[in-house]
């Protein structure tokens, strides 16, 4: 239940609200540094507490971060 209300389950899944507002003054910084990762085009990709994705990763990074992408 917690997790739902955090909003970081599957299929549409996201870093948790309570995990974001720890990076909210270094937000620019952290944007970065998921650009950077989505620039390695990965194939797959492992969500630490969350499911694997065989494929379509950087769909998935995208999709995980688009509260900071946006």
């Amino acid at each position: 239940m917690l997790a739902r209300l955090g909003g970081c389950l599957a299929p549409n899944g996201a870093m948790p609200r309570d995990l974001r507002a720890t990076f909210s003054k270094e937000k620019t910084e952290f944007r970065k540094a998921i650009e950077t990762m989505i620039g390695w085009n990965p194939e797959r990709i492992i969500v630490a507490h969350g499911r694997w994705y065989e494929s379509h990763a950087v769909s998935e990074l995208k999709l995980a971060f688009r509260w900071l992408l946006t």
